[in-house]
């Protein structure tokens, strides 16, 4: 999961407040139950240190109504300017907590959608479709009516008869390009993981055959979903939960794979806490490996800068870029750096069965040294693995991390 929801906060400068909060509202009570569970995570950032009007900011974003239903949560960073993020998440965090620090505390929202993918849901008949994007943060829809109205075909024979339903084919071939274009319009902006194309069996065919690559990679049928009728919602909606759960395995198997394959040539995966801030370092991670462990307590130094981060402070002062240095949780430096170098993550729990493989593979997720591991994005003989010093001075890395 690349962490593209964090990019609000590319520029921004610390020191961070970080609220992870509950905001469900299941009843009467609940705005009420949230402003008392907010005035005790206040009086925790003020005793970390918090100016009163970063803390104040966040009050009125954190307690403010999110205009969803359901169980929620919400993560929210402030600094001097203001609020710099807002995200209202699918679920409840599994600990509330605050941080003021010189990174921010987004594990919280990592975690929270690490099941979850963005797609888009087409539903075509003969004149247009019903097209929604769904994502973490919500839904939207989007209708597209073709402007071709000779749709039906009508029984009879003659060279007038071939004619008309020439015309009918035709206008359902136009329209299905008219769909094919807001479709690869939509994928440009929104970039889905998915794009799910249901209903009347010519329409849907014709639209395959017109969509460009990029919609076309990313395309799966689904055999329940139309556009004029709603009874058959609970089929389709289910199917889509499949095909999204289906997914989402495949994708943490890919990265179990490529970590296991990089494991056996010792060259582009690490594990152990310092390989991987090693890594981190040299913005050399492309997807980080973390079994989830919300009672961690362990922590590194940080600056704020995103690859600034070291087991302890002597190792920040050999950088040159000691200043400012505090200690900070571990898991807030890490995710902080990922975000800043344009890297992914995966969160998962460790046991001899993962849910999240079921009818993908049969072998177990590793079992990680500190429970973190890493997929490079490259290696040279200055990579430190297993544990080993890196060894500075022998290799470059092929061109430069992404600008943050």
């Amino acid at each position: 999961m690349r962490l593209d929801w964090a990019s609000e906060l590319s520029g921004k400068a610390g020191p961070f407040a970080t609220v992870s909060l509950d905001v469900s509202r299941d009843d009467a009570e609940a705005a009420r139950e949230i402003e008392l569970r907010w005035e005790a995570h206040a009086r925790h950032l003020t005793e970390q240190g918090a100016p009163e009007d970063v803390v104040k900011a966040l009050r009125d974003v954190v307690t403010g109504p999110t205009g969803r239903g359901g169980r929620l949560g919400r993560l929210a960073v402030a600094n001097a300017d203001g609020v710099v993020l807002d995200l209202v998440l699918p679920e409840p965090p599994v600990r509330e907590s605050t941080l003021w620090g010189p990174v921010p505390q987004l594990l919280p929202a990592a975690r929270a959608l690490r099941d979850q993918l963005t797609y888009v849901l087409a539903e075509i008949d003969s004149a247009g479709a019903e097209i929604q994007v769904v994502t973490p943060w919500g839904s939207t829809s989007h209708e597209v009516q073709g402007d071709h109205d000779v749709l039906h075909r009508i029984p009879g024979g003659g060279w007038s008869h071939r004619r008309y339903q020439m015309r009918v084919e035709d206008s359902v071939a136009r329209n299905a390009d008219e769909v094919a274009r807001a479709l690869a319009q939509l994928v440009r902006e929104v970039r889905p993981d998915l794009v799910l194309c249901a209903g009347e069996p010519k329409a849907l065919s014709e639209l395959l055959d017109s969509v460009p690559g990029e919609v076309a990679q990313r395309c799966v049928k689904v055999q329940h979903g139309s556009r004029a009728a709603k009874a058959g919602e609970t089929a389709r909606d289910e199917e889509i939960a499949a095909i999204v759960g289906q997914r989402l395995r495949e994708r943490r198997a890919e990265v179990f794979d490529r970590f296991a394959a990089g494991e056996a040539r010792q060259d582009t995966a690490v594990q152990s806490l310092p390989d991987v801030v090693v890594a981190l370092q040299r913005s050399q991670v492309d997807e980080l490996l973390l079994v989830d462990d919300p009672s961690s307590d362990l922590t590194l130094w940080a600056t704020g800068q995103p690859d600034q981060l070291a087991l302890d402070r002597e190792d920040l002062v050999a950088m040159g870029v000691a200043d400012g240095a505090r200690q900070v949780r571990a898991d807030a430096a890490i995710v902080w750096a990922l975000a800043g170098t344009g890297a992914g993550i995966t969160i998962y729990d460790e046991g001899p069965e993962d849910a999240a493989l079921e009818g993908v593979r049969a072998e177990s997720p590793p079992r990680l040294r500190d429970g973190i591991g890493a997929v490079l994005r490259w290696d040279d003989r200055s990579t430190s693995h297993d544990g080993a010093p890196a060894m500075p001075g022998h290799g470059e890395p092929p061109g430069a991390p992404p600008e943050w």
